[in-house]
């Protein structure tokens, strides 16, 4: 039974720190974020094409440091999340997108 009133509480804990995240703001919707990022992403890499003062190197170099946001999202995600992680696993589809 003590040990049945004390997993309660911890998640009563967990509660009131995630809303008290919401509320702070900082907590970000993850997939809003992504969509965010990729809009940015699109529009330099428009115009870093787009420019012809620069070389097809220089280009590409830009091009690849744009391209390594998601893995940068993602990176912070793992280190900001609390939950256990299993190796080489996804969030399944259904799951929340929030990384607090």
């Amino acid at each position: 039974m003590h040990v049945e009133k004390l997993a309660t509480q911890r998640q009563l804990t967990r509660r009131c720190e995630l809303a008290n995240q919401i509320t702070e703001g900082t907590i970000l919707d993850r997939g809003e974020l992504s969509r965010t990022f990729t809009m940015i992403a699109d529009a330099i890499s428009s115009r870093v094409m787009g420019d012809s003062g620069l070389s097809r190197e220089a280009k590409e170099d830009n091009l690849h440091d744009l391209s390594g946001w998601p893995l940068a999202l993602e990176d912070v995600a793992h280190r900001q999340s609390r939950l256990p992680r299993c190796r080489g696993k996804r969030h399944h589809e259904g799951e929340s997108e929030l990384a607090s």
